[in-house]
């Protein structure tokens, strides 16, 4: 393991990004509980919906809700395989609709709204991998869901006060690696196929930065943790208990260890990593969670000292305008690769 490479150098060194006094964020998190019923199905392999027979840990949405006196922007995470914009149907928009619904709530633009998946597998099937129609209670499960999901955003919104912003980094070695190897012979490997270390000639792309924003209340007490990792959740894939994988571990260890109200897992560009272990194994999803919880609270930690070396740091991103779905339909069908898409909910924006 110790030949793996990495995208990334181990960092060590500490950076923050302070508001002044005066120019402090307004922040709010809530959360909600968005364990489904047993009826609704997972993503299996064949056939490729199976069901769970129980919860082996809660599944959570959780919203951050960020204000600079001018505008205000909300972030949900969702203990979920993904979130498609067609899961309930093609006539409809489901994150469209969840972002209207929030909007009306609390005023917030649907364009400052963002739903965020964890990827964990061991979820219901979000991702409109297959469609949920046909089973029994799934369209009115999900019309409860959008009205959660939307809900959340609005308690983070009711919950806000000032706060401000540290940004720290770390490495968490030995949890991800790379899912297709290139052996010497020439021929790619999945990772649990792979060959002795010596005959490997590429170890594939995995990376071991967690990225760490840390909200703090005025008066230095925790508000919110942000992390942001890069590893597929399958260490329990298709089984039959309900689980957030190891996120959900790491964020409940990052609650409970810093009293932070809410600490959301933000998933990096995971497609080509994995669990090193590729166990169904509860055991592991523990295992993972406290080598990525721990390393997060080892930087909030140290960001929360009173002398902690720090500069602040304004960051200007450019903005373009992103194409509707009509419009990303429209360039697909000009290359025949899909079928035209039936037309949206009235009233509802899509961007």
């Amino acid at each position: 393991m110790n030949a793996r490479q990495t995208t990334t150098e181990p960092i060590c060194n500490l950076q923050s990004a302070i508001c002044k006094p005066g120019e402090a964020f307004s922040v709010g998190v809530a959360r909600v509980d968005v364990t489904p019923p047993l009826t609704i199905p997972h993503l299996a392999i064949a056939p490729r919906h199976g069901f769970f027979k129980g919860v082996h840990d809660p599944l959570f949405a959780k919203a951050i809700v960020v204000g600079d006196g001018e505008r205000r922007v909300a972030l949900v995470t969702v203990d979920s395989i993904g979130i498609a914009r067609r899961v309930a149907g093609l006539e409809r928009d489901f994150i469209a609709e969840v972002r209207w619904c929030a909007h009306e709530q609390c005023g917030i633009g649907p364009e400052d709204i963002m739903l965020c998946a964890t990827h964990a597998h061991s979820t219901p099937d979000l991702g409109g991998f297959r469609s949920l129609a046909q089973h029994p209670g799934a369209m009115a499960w999900l019309d409860a869901l959008r009205d959660q999901l939307a809900s959340v955003i609005a308690m983070a919104d009711r919950a806000t006060g000032p706060a401000r912003l540290k940004v720290g980094r770390g490495t968490v070695a030995g949890l991800g690696a790379g899912r297709r190897l290139r052996g010497t012979d020439g021929r790619l490997y999945y990772w649990r196929d792979r060959p002795p270390n010596d005959e490997i000639a590429d170890w594939g792309i995995s990376d071991d930065e967690v990225v760490v924003l840390s909200f703090e209340r005025l008066d230095g007490a925790p508000a919110a943790v942000l992390f942001h990792f890069m590893c597929h959740p399958t260490t329990v894939q298709v089984n039959p208990l309900v689980s957030a994988d190891f996120p959900g571990v790491a964020a409940a260890l990052i609650e409970q260890v810093t009293g932070c109200e809410g600490a959301m897992f933000i998933q990096g560009a995971c497609g080509a990593t994995v669990p090193v272990r590729l166990t169904t194994d509860f055991d592991d999803v523990g295992r993972y969670g406290h080598m990525l919880g721990g390393e997060v609270v080892k930087q909030v930690a140290r960001m929360s000292a009173p002398d902690c070396p720090c500069e602040q740091v304004r960051v200007e991103c450019a903005v373009r305008q992103l194409s509707t779905t009509t419009v990303l339909s429209a360039n697909v069908l000009g290359e025949g690769l899909l079928t035209p898409p039936l037309p949206g909910p009235t009233g509802l924006l899509e961007s």
